[in-house]
């Protein structure tokens, strides 16, 4: 489309890599990609408003949802039965083998 772009892999704290890269000059905004509210820690901890304060740019905010439903905040993990365990282990540990 004729839009040239850039990306930096950076800090796995993204507050920390923006900092580290942050040059006024050189950028015209922030795109910001969480998964959607209910599933992302960073748009619990407001991360798009926080990178817009640092940096006094506009940022845009993308959000997609995750591949899956997130468990309910304290739900015990789901369980899987003695045998999937036992399988899931020995698929594992026989992956990479020759006979």
């Amino acid at each position: 489309m004729g839009i040239e772009c850039e990306g930096l892999l950076g800090d796995a704290d993204p507050v920390v890599a923006v900092q580290e890269v942050w040059n006024p000059g050189r950028f015209d905004e922030i795109i910001v990609s969480t998964f959607a509210t209910g599933a992302s820690r960073w748009m619990q901890v407001d991360l798009p408003h926080r990178v817009a304060k640092l940096t006094d740019c506009t940022v845009r905010h993308v959000a997609s949802p995750p591949d899956v439903e997130p468990a309910p905040p304290g739900a015990p993990p789901e369980h899987r039965g003695l045998v999937e365990s036992a399988m899931g282990l020995l698929r594992t540990s026989t992956r990479g083998r020759t006979a």
